[in-house]
Order: structure tokens, then C-alpha cells, then sequence
């Protein structure tokens, strides 16, 4: 993957550089393929905006949103100590064998490629470099410099904390709450989040059922998936009521104007484009991981007893 990234973002510097557009001609005075060149500058703009927009750090960060996945509770074995260490440990290894981000960061950008016109990433490319778009990133991404992450046994109540602050800068504040509101509208976020939650989980339960003793009932795949589509509704109110709030935590430092001015951009066709094509790809690609890293679970999970 890292050869990937670096041939495509050295083949966009060389052809931005060499004025791509123009009517370019091969030595014999033929008409360069304008379509394979279009691709190479469709993969080019898609991996650099993979790159620019930290495409990689949100595959790190579920990476620790699976390897946090109960593998006890997913499998309704009994939690007694050693039961649980037995498949925490065997899930931690799962997670480590398969979960490939260099795949999955190749997967999105094939369909980036295949799928969003040079034009939209281009336009997508050009809003990340901007000073806005760049402090849009390191916030979503939580990279920008700050206090040092709390142990983990207090970090659920800083955060808890930090969006029930949020919640009073909103309510205080009419015009920034109608903004964040019109934000977590336009970028889709509850369905968002939703998606690749619901991903997560159908790959994991699928696992983690494979791995039930065999004198024990193995539910369907069919069974599993509705039993996951059931608890939608359940979280589309509980992300609807929260998302607000999580966004004012997380955009706390860019002022009102700067967030109108997100909005405006998400809103048009090119933001609009990429958003839809990234988030297909990469709930599938969350979804394939998942039930690999159960694959892996049950494999390591044969022949004990539980």
C-alpha cells in the first residue's frame, strides 16, 4: 500500500505539473489516451485526499473500536474469569491478524477511483489544504496537541462531562446549535455512524456464533443480521439525541462563521459526491474486516471449552 500511495501522489505532482488539460501528444505526434489518463489522475487525487483527509488514523481508531469489541458477551458464554481472558485474548489476536488497513485503505481508494469524476476530488483535494479544511481534519480526527488522554477508567466520565458542556454552549447559543444541527444534517452523521457500528457488529456476531460449542444452537445468518437491524431504531434515537452535542465538543474551537462556511461546502455536489462514495466503502470495508477478524476468532477458538 505505501508504494500505492506514494506512485499515485508521485503521479499527480508530475501530472498537475506538466499542465494536464492541455493538448499533449506522444512523440510519434498521436493523441495520448486521454481515458487512461484521466484514471491515473482519478487514482492520484484519490489517494491524496485519502492521505490529506487521515484516512489512516480512522482506520487506526477502529481498529481500537474492534479490539474493544466483548468477545464474551458477543458469544453468550458464561463470564467467569478465566472463560473471559480465554476469549478477550483470543479476540485481541484476531483483531491483530486481521485487520489489514493498507487493504482496507486500497479498497476505499479503488472505489474513489471507479466512482467520483477527477473534477469532484479535485474539488475535495482543494478544500482540505485550506486553512479551514485542515483544522476541520485535526479536529474530526482529534489530532490536533492537547491534554493527555485520561487513564480509562475516567475517561467514559470526561466524556460524558465534555458533551454535557457541549449541550450548555448549544443551549446558550441558538445561532451555533442551528449550525452544528444543519451539520450533523448535511454530513449524514446518525446514518453515518449507525452503518459502520451495525457493520462492526454483524461481522463480530457472525464470528463469535461460529465459535459456539457445538452442542450448543448456532443462530443463522439471516437470524444474526436481523437481530442487528433490530436495534437500529434503538440507536437512531440515542445518536440523534447525542450527535449535537459531539459535534460542539469536537468543533468547540472553530467559530460559528468558520462551521457556517463547512456547511455551505458539504452541500455541494462535489462534497456531496465523495461523502456518499467514501461512506459506502467504508462501512463495506469495515463489514469484510469484521468478518475476517471472526474468521480468525473462531479458528483460534476450535476445540476449547467453554
Amino acid at each position: 500500500m505505501v508504494s500505492r500511495v506514494a506512485f499515485a501522489l508521485v503521479s499527480f505532482v508530475a501530472l498537475t505539473s506538466s499542465g494536464f488539460g492541455q493538448d499533449r501528444t506522444h512523440l510519434d505526434g498521436a493523441p495520448q489516451n486521454q481515458a487512461s489518463t484521466d484514471l491515473e489522475l482519478r487514482r492520484a487525487l484519490a489517494a491524496q485526499a485519502n492521505e490529506i483527509g487521515g484516512l489512516r488514523h480512522a482506520l487506526d481508531k477502529w481498529r481500537d473500536v474492534l479490539a474493544a469489541q466483548d468477545a464474551a458477551a458477543a458469544c453468550g458464554c458464561k463470564v467467569e474469569p478465566k472463560t473471559r481472558e480465554k476469549l478477550n485474548n483470543s479476540w485481541l489476536q484476531a483483531v491483530a491478524h486481521g485487520f489489514d488497513a493498507s487493504k482496507m485503505a486500497s479498497r476505499i481508494q479503488t472505489a474513489m477511483t471507479d466512482e467520483l469524476t477527477a473534477a469532484d476530488l479535485k474539488a475535495v483535494v482543494g478544500f482540505d489544504k485550506t486553512n479551514l479544511g485542515q483544522r476541520i481534519i485535526a479536529a474530526t480526527l482529534g489530532t490536533k496537541p492537547g491534554k493527555a488522554e485520561a487513564p480509562s477508567q475516567d475517561r467514559l466520565a470526561a466524556e460524558m462531562a465534555k458533551l454535557a458542556d457541549a449541550g450548555k454552549v448549544l443551549a446558550a447559543d441558538p445561532r451555533r446549535a442551528a449550525v452544528i444541527a444543519e451539520l450533523v444534517e448535511v454530513t449524514d452523521a446518525v446514518k453515518g455512524q449507525i452503518d459502520a457500528l451495525m457493520g462492526v457488529a454483524l461481522g463480530s456476531l457472525k464470528g463469535s456464533a461460529a465459535a459456539m460449542p457445538s452442542n450448543r444452537p448456532q443462530p443463522a445468518e439471516d437470524e444474526i443480521s436481523e437481530l442487528i437491524a433490530s436495534q437500529r431504531v434503538m440507536m437512531q434515537a440515542a445518536f440523534s439525541s447525542m450527535m449535537p452535542q459531539a459535534f460542539q465538543a469536537m468543533y468547540a474551537d472553530i467559530a460559528t462563521d468558520d462551521l457556517q462556511t463547512y456547511v455551505t461546502w458539504r452541500k455541494s455536489p462535489p462534497a456531496r459526491n465523495f461523502q456518499r462514495v467514501q461512506d459506502a466503502s467504508f462501512v463495506a470495508a469495515l463489514q469484510a474486516t469484521s468478518e475476517t477478524i471472526g474468521r480468525h476468532f473462531a479458528r483460534n477458538m476450535e476445540g476449547e471449552e467453554l
